[in-house]
């Protein structure tokens, strides 16, 4: 039994790269395999689940049954690993990439799931993984999909960015800063010999800021537990999580974050549109298409990074070149999109990428007077 349960795995586990090696076989094909790989992951869900049936209880099964139950499996993952495979016949760069993936997880589970039988109460979590890999192979199965997929993770990042700076507008300013004098004064209390160090810690810029929990997104790790570590001083006064804090949001912080937000509205309506441009189109993206789509999620990953730089630059204290530099990053990202790809692919959206040109330069307006003013009044 250990024999025909090493030979089975290690068969799967070569699979991929026997797949790989009949590519050129595959291009020659007139029409790719007809099973529909959806299919056939449902049919590899109920080969997964008799082995889990059969060799996850306590008594196990004869050699025949095992064998007969593996070459089943094993034609299935076959089966299913081929039909993917053909896919990549019209598949650009994304597409492959997923197919890839999907061929390399099919095989890689189910060889585990054989090397399981050999400890039958590991079968069952081998199962679940069988099961976790066929779900990913859903329709559409489509260069489109795997483009929307990538265009709506860019999307969803930026809107999660956006979220956390509507949270600034929550963050407190001057209650913070009493919070931190009265938690002064009721040290000085209890403790005489810190009566001259505390003022001094109060004035270096290391103010508690126990109230911020987005910190540890954009400052550092040490930066979501402000109270505990500026209160525990060393000897020198110094403490090693005080460095990595930020302090209060002043107005002009405010402001800054404020345009900055204004500025990544833009982006991600931005996305909004060459998202829906894309979902709109057609189902069969092959060839040139396919390529200017994947040049346009190209821009959608250098925006999404612009944005997240932007987003974590506005957490005080502010460093105002810095986020100059991360303003000009984000405009030449959304002028890419807007310029390169949607009025020189898509026609129709011209109009609305004229419009979202005008609300890019007022944002890019808005935030540059926000810099320069916040500067001014800095010195």
């Amino acid at each position: 039994m250990q024999s025909l349960v090493s030979d089975t795995a290690k068969r799967l586990e070569e699979l991929p790269s026997t797949v790989g090696s009949m590519s050129q076989t595959l291009q020659c094909v007139a029409e790719p395999v007809a099973t529909d790989p959806v299919q056939l992951a449902e049919c590899l869900r109920t080969e997964a689940a008799k082995v889990g049936l059969v060799c996850g209880c306590a008594a196990s099964p004869s050699e025949a049954e095992l064998q007969a139950l593996l070459l089943s499996l094993q034609r299935v993952v076959t089966a299913l690993c081929l039909s993917l495979h053909a896919l990549t016949r019209d598949a650009g760069p994304s597409f492959r990439q997923d197919l890839d993936h999907m061929v390399q997880a099919c095989a890689a589970r189910n060889a585990e799931l054989v090397r399981s039988i050999l400890r039958p109460a590991d079968v069952p979590r081998a199962v679940a993984n069988v099961w976790d890999t066929c779900s990913a192979v859903k329709a559409p199965l489509t260069n489109k999909s795997a483009l929307f997929k990538r265009m709506g993770g860019c999307l969803k990042a930026v809107n999660d960015t956006l979220r956390e700076m509507a949270e600034i507008e929550q963050q407190p300013m001057e209650s913070i800063q009493e919070e931190d004098s009265t938690s002064d004064a009721d040290e000085d209390e209890d403790v005489e010999s810190s009566h001259q160090r505390r003022p001094d810690h109060a004035t270096n810029g290391h103010t508690p800021l126990g109230t911020n929990g987005l910190l540890h997104d954009s400052r550092g790790p040490n930066a979501a537990q402000p109270d505990e570590g500026s209160q525990g001083l060393e000897e020198d006064g110094s403490s090693s999580v005080c460095d990595f804090e930020a302090g209060p949001f002043s107005a002009k912080d405010r402001d800054v974050a404020a345009a900055g937000q204004a500025l990544m509205g833009v982006a991600a309506n931005t996305l909004k549109l060459l998202s829906r441009h894309l979902l709109l189109g057609s189902d069969s993206l092959v060839g040139a298409p396919v390529e200017a789509w994947e040049n346009c999620v190209w821009h959608a990953k250098n925006l999404q990074s612009s944005v997240e730089d932007l987003g974590a630059a506005m957490y005080p204290p502010q460093e105002l070149d810095e986020i100059e530099d991360m303003t000009e990053g984000l405009v030449v990202s959304v002028q890419c999109i807007l310029e390169e790809v949607l009025q020189e692919h898509m026609e129709a959206a011209a109009e609305a990428a004229s419009s979202l040109q005008s609300e890019l330069e007022v944002a890019e307006q808005r935030m540059r007077a926000a810099v320069l003013s916040s500067r001014n009044e800095t010195h």
